[in-house]
């Protein structure tokens, strides 16, 4: 039995995680292919591709596979807030599996079988991971879905409540009319005499 084979006896778990992200990367590679013939973006392609450099360095036992998995997750959180921005709830999908595995690569137990033994390729890792920490921190201090706004007095004062059940003036405040949906109008221009005299003013079509 050979020393290489006697190493990859002792390790298990980093061939389990080198299956695990080759299926990974397969089913990205294959989705995002089939989203660039739909015309989508171009990043589940590259994601997919970089998990699978990153399974097969991780099955050869090199260091490189760090290296390409910290592009893989600096680009990835690029792409995430360009894309979106600050918001956590959208930036969230894009980095609840990638980070998680990111910090299991940086384990003894995965790194410590990696050949040439080099602090570099870890601490960009972890460094990506911390600065994934920032952005996630300045995300969840902003709220882009926020609403802020003032309601002049005049509106204020004449306004009806929404549990108001009479019917509705010049302002249709609520679909149905009021808050109750009684879709009825007090205005008495228009009657049952004159409403067939009624010709259309405009249409938008939606298609």
């Amino acid at each position: 039995m050979t020393n290489e084979n006697v190493q990859l006896r002792h390790a298990p778990i980093l061939m389990f995680t080198a299956a695990v992200m080759a299926l990974m990367g397969l089913a990205l590679a294959a989705g995002g292919i089939w989203l660039i013939v739909l015309g989508g973006s171009l990043y589940y392609l590259a994601a997919g591709l970089a998990l699978i450099a990153t399974a097969w360095l991780l099955s050869v036992r090199r260091a490189a596979a760090l290296w390409i998995y910290g592009s893989l997750l600096l680009g990835t959180m690029i792409w995430a807030v360009w894309e979106v921005g600050l918001d956590f709830w959208s930036l969230a999908p894009r980095g609840d599996v990638l980070a998680p595995l990111g910090v299991w690569l940086l384990l003894p137990f995965i790194s410590s079988h990696l050949a040439p033994a080099s602090r570099a390729p870890r601490l960009a890792i972890g460094g990506v991971l911390v600065l994934a920490l920032v952005v996630l921190g300045l995300s969840l201090t902003s709220d882009r879905h926020a609403i802020t706004g003032t309601v002049s007095q005049a509106n204020a004062a004449t306004s009806q409540p929404a549990t108001d059940t009479s019917a509705a003036g010049e302002d249709w405040v609520a679909y149905g009319g009021t808050g109750h949906g009684t879709r009825y109008s007090s205005l008495h221009e228009i009657t049952a005499e004159n409403v067939k005299n009624l010709k259309l003013a405009w249409e938008f079509r939606t298609g």
